[in-house]
């Protein structure tokens, strides 16, 4: 935890970088606090509708809006780095909108200019989610799939059903909301809703999910340098293999994932194992005669 990075008003504009950064963060596990923390200016009502601070394009995507509203900001002052996406999108047709009490150089170049009374914001924004509602100039389909809008509400406190309140105990009873079901009549849980978020930190990788590398259980082959270069081949151990068992993190101690027990055979695989063996190409160990299994069986 001796690393950090702190994001900005310069990563949030520019999304091409959030996957490496985020990566970067998970497998290093240096911490970055939390976005908005330096100024305090998280978007509330779009982190708790969408579940998410940001929803939007990067700025490119201004020149390809029909319309786009400039509200408690003033790029052509405060970004001038991304301000003339503003502007050029004029030039393609979208009609740019600011929002500011003052005539803001920002204003000046937009195509309309609203200039409410200070303190008088939050009105304004309850006049237009009005009418977008009362002409029905929505789209039903995203609002349906996207929001939380369809999350069904109790009309006993006005707080989301919850699993706890249809009588769940599990762990994630509390974080699942449900919507109503048009097909059966009946509340279903909603997809996303209903898991604990893990604790932040670098991923734990497969090969420390709690299985050995024991005699009989089945493991996922990889390259020896390479952790995460496991495809489609295994391997069975035919005796305790305590090295390949996960120690830490890293290319020498990552260990090998083993998914899986063979619960009936294992005097077959001792067979096997007694045959001789010798090296094709760039593998070792390739047994002399072809070995075919036959039958196989899953047991859960």
């Amino acid at each position: 935890e001796s690393i950090t990075y702190a994001m900005g008003t310069a990563m949030i504009l520019k999304r091409g970088g959030f996957a490496g950064l985020f990566r970067f963060a998970n497998i290093t596990g240096c911490v970055i606090p939390e976005t908005f923390a330096g100024v305090g200016d998280l978007p509330v009502g779009a982190n708790m509708t969408l579940g998410f601070p940001l929803p939007g394009d990067s700025m490119p995507a201004v020149y390809k809006s029909k319309t786009c509203i400039i509200w408690a900001c003033n790029p052509a002052a405060t970004r001038i780095p991304d301000a003339h996406f503003f502007w050029e999108a004029r030039y393609n047709g979208t009609e740019v909108v600011a929002i500011s009490p003052e005539f803001t150089p920002t204003a000046m170049h937009a195509s309309k200019w609203v200039n409410p009374k200070p303190g008088t914001d939050a009105a304004l924004a309850l006049a237009m989610v009005y009418t977008i509602i009362a002409d029905r100039s929505f789209d039903a389909d995203y609002i349906r799939e996207q929001s939380d809008l369809p999350f069904l509400v109790r009309t006993d406190n006005r707080r989301f059903l919850r699993g706890t309140d249809l009588g769940l105990a599990d762990d994630t009873a509390d974080q699942r909301f449900y919507f109503w079901d048009e097909a059966t009549k009946a509340p279903v849980p909603a997809p996303g809703t209903g898991f604990n978020v893990p604790p932040p930190g670098q991923p734990v990788p497969e090969s420390a999910d709690g299985l050995s590398n024991i005699r009989g259980t089945i493991a996922m082959a990889r390259l020896p340098d390479e952790p995460d270069s496991a495809t489609s081949q295994f391997f069975i151990n035919i005796q305790d293999n305590v090295p390949l068992n996960y120690r830490y993190l890293s290319a020498k101690d990552a260990g090998y994932c083993a998914f899986g027990n063979v619960t009936q055979g294992l005097r077959i695989l001792d067979r096997i194992s007694g045959m001789g063996t010798r090296t094709f190409g760039k593998h070792r160990d390739v047994p002399s005669e072809e070995i075919v299994i036959e039958r196989m069986a899953l047991s859960r």
